[in-house]
């Protein structure tokens, strides 16, 4: 049960939202600041790509996807939409609503890191293996845990899973200006039970319901 305190915190937190002021709003480094669900999870990142069967006449668009696991990831609990949809968000099942609020955080490892660091690697060291592979929440699930942070874990062409070998080309998009595409975060897998942190102090994982639902009805619609 979440305390007269917490609840406090929530309304507190709801009326900074709606005047602009929170360290999320206005700092760098906002981590560990105001109320954010925290949990460890896979970031699935993506390409927009044109691929190509040897015996089609024409490519197919679809998308490019890496899962890559992270360690510590935290979101603010930005708005009333937010908070319902992660009432009913599962470890292993993939999370959009959250991906736009951990856009442009400098603690993600993204496919261009990695693909930089396998062009600048050193000698004595061994380079990731970046083929292409499928991924199973049930068979693979429980041993993404034990992964360090920023690893690699696959890398599939959407609707061509096992079948990427046979495909004639592999094309990223590309601006007008020559420049691949970047990737984007479209989605997260929470690997761990979300929580709620309130100003860096973390609630157990048994009062996070209880909070959303709180939060469904304080929280503003839009982040300011």
């Amino acid at each position: 049960m979440i305390s007269n305190e917490h609840f406090q915190s929530l309304e507190l937190w709801a009326d900074a939202i709606r005047r602009g002021e929170t360290l999320h709003h206005n700092s760098s480094e906002p981590k560990g600041t105001g109320i954010e669900v925290v949990f460890d999870g896979l970031c699935e990142w993506s390409y927009r790509a044109k691929v190509k069967l040897p015996w089609k006449l024409f490519g197919t668009q679809t998308r490019e996807v890496f899962l890559i696991f992270q360690k510590g990831l935290s979101v603010p609990l930005a708005t009333a939409s937010l908070a319902q949809d992660l009432i009913d968000a599962e470890v292993g099942k993939p999370n959009s609503s959250m991906s736009e609020y951990l856009w442009g955080s400098y603690n993600l490892e993204s496919p261009e890191n990695l693909e930089m660091s396998n062009l600048t690697i050193g000698k004595d060291e061994e380079p990731t293996d970046l083929s292409f592979s499928q991924f199973s929440w049930r068979e693979h699930g429980n041993d993404v845990a034990r992964l360090e942070n920023g690893s690699f874990v696959c890398r599939f062409i959407e609707g061509f899973e096992g079948n990427e070998l046979n495909l004639r080309y592999i094309q990223r998009l590309r601006h007008f200006s020559g420049d691949v595409q970047d990737a984007a975060l479209d989605a997260v897998i929470p690997v761990t039970q979300l929580k709620i942190s309130i100003d860096g102090s973390v609630l157990d994982a048994s009062t996070t319901k209880e909070f959303l639902l709180k939060a469904v009805d304080l929280l503003p619609a839009y982040w300011e």
